[in-house]
């Protein structure tokens, strides 16, 4: 035990092995009114051979007493705790104490609810499809109460994916994968509980990168969408809490975090030629549906969005410069120690 992160194992010894697998992380921050029905939902599941580890990102609250809880009841389930440092970086801590011979891992955020048959529909598809990296499914957005989201369109929207293929964007139908082109199209697995990815795959890619909070989760899935496509599965398998104090995907904060995902999209060195003209696209369309938006905004006369359009506009060219010199730059720096 550190000072930083204490670990409580319910009765368990740290290391030892769970025999489970498939590794359930939950980070959790001032969610103790939602954590424990989130913990339930994975106890319900109709697939028992998982290991839950739930790391408490500094609550003020009550959301670690609770969790505590469960833990005392299931030999499962164990707890860590640490000083708040952001949902990646519980992300991270908490993948740390799991069982590091699990075969999967998901990540569940500490308000949302799995079907109960969804570990066992997703691990069934990974079980079938070895050339599958990862496998998401579909949400369907529920409210405080737990209430179903009247007239949520989220489902339809999630099913409808669309990739850049082959200099093209097109429609992916519902037997196919999603691809590392769609990922950067948009990102389809809106929230990581609808997701379960291969340990071996979070091996290649490494951590949760904490400077692309909160949208990191983005950014892991197309790191790994680099190394094979991901299973796609048309079933609503999670209900995806929506409450005030949720992310606007309008706030500054996430704007930037999202530039900066698609900034590392471009830079990374490792993309093949054919990923490298896909990230080169997503700059280049999302600035071109920046532009129609500012055209039509001018004809309807609504000065206050076109501005709003024709700077999100400019910060996607001026984003997308600064990341081909980025990249430009990388490459020098690589081939001269190379020749050292």
């Amino acid at each position: 035990m550190t000072n930083e992160v204490a670990r409580e194992t319910a009765g368990q010894p740290e290391g030892e092995r769970t025999g489970a697998r498939v590794s359930v992380v939950v980070p959790a921050f001032n969610r103790e009114r939602f954590v424990g029905l989130t913990i339930d939902s994975v106890r319900r599941q109709t697939f028992s051979d998982w290991e839950l580890v739930v790391f408490d990102d500094g609550s003020t609250d009550d959301t670690l007493a609770v969790a505590r809880t469960f833990a005392d009841g299931d030999r499962r389930i164990r707890v860590g705790h640490g000083p708040n440092g952001g949902v990646a970086s519980a992300r991270n801590r908490g993948l740390a104490m799991t069982d590091s011979t699990t075969e999967f891992v998901t990540f569940l955020d500490s308000d949302d609810l799995l079907e109960p048959e969804a570990i066992q529909t997703l691990v069934s598809e990974l079980d079938n499809h070895p050339e599958y990296v990862a496998v998401h499914s579909l949400a369907r957005c529920i409210d405080d109460d737990g209430t179903l989201v009247p007239n949520d369109s989220l489902v339809e929207h999630l099913r409808h994916r669309y990739a850049f293929q082959e200099g093209h964007v097109v429609l992916l139908q519902p037997h196919e994968p999603t691809t590392f082109g769609a990922l950067i199209f948009h990102n389809w697995i809106v929230t990581p509980g609808t997701a379960l990815i291969r340990r071996d795959v979070l091996r290649l890619v490494g951590e949760f990168d904490t400077t692309t909070d909160p949208c990191d989760d983005a950014d892991l899935t197309i790191r790994a969408s680099r190394h094979g496509v991901i299973g796609f599965v048309d079933r609503t398998l999670l209900r995806w809490r929506r409450h005030p104090d949720t992310l606007s995907q309008t706030s500054p904060r996430w704007r930037k975090a999202a530039l900066r995902v698609r900034a590392k999209a471009l830079i990374d060195l490792s993309n093949t030629p054919a990923q490298l003209g896909v990230a080169r696209m997503g700059y280049l369309h999302s600035a071109a549906e920046q532009r129609r938006a500012l055209r039509h905004s001018i004809r309807g006369r609504d000065p206050r969005e076109a501005v709003k359009n024709l700077v999100g506009a400019a910060n996607l060219y001026e984003a997308y410069a600064v990341a081909n010199m980025r990249r430009w730059w990388r490459r020098a720096v690589t081939r001269v120690a190379s020749r050292q």
